[in-house]
Parts: structure tokens; C-alpha cells; sequence
């Protein structure tokens, strides 16, 4: 089964900026973009994306979501995105230099990888999406493993040994 994105090159183009757009993926100063769409640059780095979006997924999600369902979560659109930012701004990193852009680059991979890392703890739930269901970490038997201390006497009045 082939993966197919959950955003579109016109959603990573108002991510961007038209401009930034052109100039990260315009190589052949073709001017189109529809052209510049279709490239071979923009949908590795959506493809990009969509792996390293999903692939948080799996741990506790039955459903792996794709484009053509109904009801795609925002929340996983978003990160998305934001990874594809990163993707995109790192394909042409003089275009970073240049522009001084480390910061976004930056901000955007810690918003994705943190939304993602909310999402497989189930911190963060996608209500826009009934197909993605419940995650399976919700619900179940919490066990501590740490070490247990036993205390007689929690206000330390009654302390029987000397550690």
C-alpha cells in the first residue's frame, strides 16, 4: 500500500509563502506552480512528512489515517506541516543562511515532534476524527515499577531505625 500525504502541495505553499515556496522548490526557475507542484522535490518532502508524521501512530492506533478518509484529524495535518516546513527549509539550507530561518526550523520540528509525542501518550485526542477511534494506551492497568518505601509514620514522629 502506498502512502499517500494528508496535506497538499497547496497546503505546504500557505505554510511557506508563495515566495519562500518558489525559492525552496523552484530549481528550474520554471515560474509555474502547478509545475513546481508536481516536482519531484515537493512530494518527497510531503512523503517525508507523512512518514514521520504516522509513524508516531502505530503504538496505540489501529487505523493508520489516509488522505482519502473523510474525517482526517487537524491535529495530525497540523504536524503535518510542520514537519514538512522543516523538510522543506532543510533541503536548501543556504536558502536558511540567507534568510536567517534557523528559528522557524527550530520552532517547527519541537511543535511537531512534541504535538506527536502528546498524541501517542494521549495527551492530546483528535475529536475532528471518528476513524481514528480511541487510542489503545487509554483505560488500562497503570503499574509503578519504581522502588516502594514503606513509611509508619508520614509525619516522622515514629522512626524505628537509624539508616
Amino acid at each position: 500500500m502506498a502512502l499517500q500525504p494528508l496535506i497538499t502541495a497547496a497546503e505546504l505553499r500557505t505554510e511557506l509563502t508563495l515566495a519562500t515556496y518558489m525559492a525552496l522548490f523552484d530549481e528550474e526557475q520554471v515560474g509555474d506552480i502547478p509545475t513546481v507542484d508536481a516536482s519531484p522535490g515537493v512530494l518527497m518532502v510531503l512523503g517525508d512528512a507523512h512518514v514521520l508524521t504516522i509513524a508516531w501512530l502505530p503504538a496505540n492506533y489501529e487505523h493508520l489515517p489516509v488522505a482519502s478518509d473523510p474525517d482526517v484529524s487537524q491535529l495530525l495535518k497540523y504536524a503535518e506541516r510542520q514537519y514538512a516546513k522543516v523538510l522543506a527549509y532543510e533541503k536548501h539550507d543556504e536558502y536558511v543562511r540567507a534568510t536567517g530561518s534557523e528559528k522557524k526550523i527550530t520552532s517547527a520540528f519541537t511543535r511537531a515532534e512534541a504535538t506527536m509525542k502528546r498524541v501517542q501518550q494521549a495527551i492530546l485526542r483528535m475529536p475532528d476524527s471518528e476513524s481514528m477511534g480511541k487510542p489503545e494506551n487509554i483505560g488500562g492497568i497503570v503499574t509503578n515499577d519504581d522502588q516502594r518505601v514503606f513509611l509508619g509514620s508520614t509525619g516522622g514522629r515514629r522512626n524505628s531505625g537509624d539508616f
